[in-house]
């Protein structure tokens, strides 16, 4: 995918923003259950998931339960982060 699909998928809705941000702030990663106690919706959670996984923004780590961790080795999302930051959003 190149880089312009990958962003517009990336940043396609305010659910997949919000998502990034709640990861970001747990680099250690976090479970479905725990992402929805941030306020997101459980079924958003899972389509935006899968959509940022399959760019390689987020990983899904081999745990039981599921763990989603956001991809710091991305360079999109370094840059992306540093703007969170820079804006107040993070």
């Amino acid at each position: 995918m190149d880089v312009e699909k990958t962003i517009e998928a990336g940043l396609g809705s305010s659910g997949r923003l919000k998502l990034l941000r709640v990861l970001s702030r747990n680099p250690e990663g976090m479970t479905k259950y725990a992402i929805e106690q941030s306020g997101l919706r459980y079924g958003d959670i899972t389509a935006n998931l899968r959509v940022l996984v399959e760019i390689g923004w987020v990983k899904e780590l081999p745990t039981q339960p599921r763990k989603y961790r956001i991809n710091l080795d991305n360079g999109i999302v370094n840059a992306l982060i540093e703007f969170y930051q820079k804006t107040g959003y993070l």
